[in-house]
């Protein structure tokens, strides 16, 4: 009973797969009744194909290299096209469109290991054959690993996805891109460049240093002393382990010159510079301002007494009723008790 259970099981699965191919068809031959797994034509084409290659010469099958699938769209570089024709050797662009770290350039490249690793496909469609790979680092260049060696390649790029791999978070923006690593520590920098592309910016160099003489040293030790006494004291040898000094020439000492300069002395002023009201008036115009007042008022005109301190102050809608209020205000003036000889302003254009 079971030996006929499993072979009438075996019998309707087989029947309604065989109804489900001649229902779908092979995607390669378009035949029916089988699948693409399963078609002939396929395996026979395989088949003649890795004939074909191993048959080559030796120098010719280096051209070609079997690659698993997955690695089919493994080794490109999108930012090569934009940054190979202006590039320098020593400059480094971050391409997210790269699967692997390449550089043109054997020099960059330490404990340097000879690989066959296929070819590169660029953005522009050009080809370029992996010659090794090696390690990068110091202070002009990126601290990389498994950096590949392309040939032709003009460009030294960075991969965003390597990046990622070591667990590296890199983050772009307007104007610049970080690459930060799991502690949160800034591991690699990039600025975006005139071709929208992104460039590797170095850390700081120190290409020239300037170096203290012993006669600024001594200066110093000796309490900022005249250049001349301490070399008269250094010739004498008056001094016990003082030694030889010798006069340099056009030597400055900041802290000296900062002590001897001294503050331009002015007389004071009194507050009050008229002698009786409206001598001189102060006037100043503020807005507009955002809120306006009940009334639709967005400007504040206020006028100051300089001997009284009296403060007259006018609310206007618009900035050009500055002058037709003040000529209101000076006639009143003028008609209780003197006019006003002479205002001071910013000249901020209120007229």
């Amino acid at each position: 009973m079971p030996m006929m259970l499993n072979k009438q099981e075996k019998w309707i699965s087989k029947s309604h797969r065989s109804v489900k191919d001649k229902v779908n068809g092979c995607w390669y031959c378009g035949k029916l009744g089988h699948y693409k797994a399963y078609c002939y034509g396929y395996a026979l084409r395989i088949n003649r194909a890795r004939t074909e290659i191993q048959s080559y010469p030796n120098n010719k099958r280096t051209k070609y290299a079997w690659v698993r699938k997955h690695d089919l769209y493994c080794n490109v570089a999108f930012t090569a096209e934009n940054a190979s024709g202006t590039s320098e050797n020593e400059e480094w662009y971050f391409d997210s469109g790269c699967s692997r770290h390449m550089t043109g350039t054997q020099e960059h490249l330490v404990d340097f290991e000879r690989i066959s690793a296929g070819r590169v496909t660029f953005g522009d469609g050009a080809r370029g054959k992996i010659k090794g790979k090696g390690i990068t680092g110091g202070e002009i260049q990126p601290d990389l690993e498994n950096v590949y060696l392309v040939d032709g390649l003009k460009a030294n790029l960075i991969s965003i996805s390597q990046l990622c791999d070591t667990g590296m978070s890199v983050t772009f923006t307007k104007t610049e891109c970080t690459a930060v690593d799991d502690h949160g520590r800034v591991r690699f920098e990039g600025q975006r460049s005139d071709n929208n592309c992104y460039r590797w910016k170095p850390r700081s160099l120190c290409l020239s240093t300037v170096t203290e003489t012993q006669t600024e040293i001594w200066h110093r030790k000796l309490g900022h002393l005249n250049i001349r006494t301490m070399i008269r004291l250094s010739n004498q040898e008056v001094v016990r382990g003082l030694p030889k000094l010798k006069q340099e020439q056009n030597l400055v000492c900041g802290p000296c010159t900062k002590g001897k300069q001294v503050k331009v002395q002015h007389q004071a002023v009194p507050d009050v510079k008229s002698t009786r009201a409206l001598e001189l008036v102060h006037m100043d115009l503020m807005g507009p301002i955002q809120v306006e007042s009940l009334s639709g008022k967005r400007y504040i005109l206020v006028l100051v007494d300089d001997f009284t301190r009296y403060t007259w102050v006018r609310f206007l809608r618009e900035k050009s009723e500055t002058l037709e209020s003040f000529r209101i205000l000076a006639l009143q003036l003028e008609n209780e008790k003197w006019g006003i000889k002479s205002i001071r302003s910013d000249h901020g254009g209120e007229f």
